[in-house]
């Protein structure tokens, strides 16, 4: 199972062999891992930032959870004491939550994903 397919991200939009800003093996590398370290890392690189090696391999767990997922990531409509709790409870520091949170917005997003946020509608 992707992230993709998860109910709180089946709105959101992911870049396809169509995108002029991933060609069809980065899209197929970047999209089809599972390794944020490596989307993360590689969106860095594309956008003219540094590189850096990237450990591999699952290290929170040897099984996944729809379920767990579902609770423990944030949404895309998270306010920022949910978005630091959900972090914490990872074990992950304000750093990681910047950096990852901002990966994570290269790119597209739906008006309906930050509307409300936008002069308080």
């Amino acid at each position: 199972m992707s992230s993709e397919s998860l109910p709180l991200n089946r709105r959101a939009l992911y870049p396809s062999s169509n995108s002029p800003i991933f060609d069809s093996d980065i899209t197929l590398f970047l999209f089809r891992t599972i390794s944020v370290g490596k989307c993360s890392r590689d969106s860095v690189v594309l956008s003219g930032g540094p590189g850096w090696q990237v450990e591999t391999g699952r290290m929170d767990s040897l099984t996944a959870s729809k379920t767990a997922a579902n609770n423990d990531i944030p949404g895309p409509n998270s306010d920022v004491q949910t978005l630091v709790s959900k972090f914490q409870a990872a074990r992950l520091e304000l750093n990681d939550m910047v950096t990852l949170s901002g990966a994570h917005t290269m790119g597209k997003a739906r008006c309906t994903t930050f509307i409300s946020r936008l002069n308080g509608i």
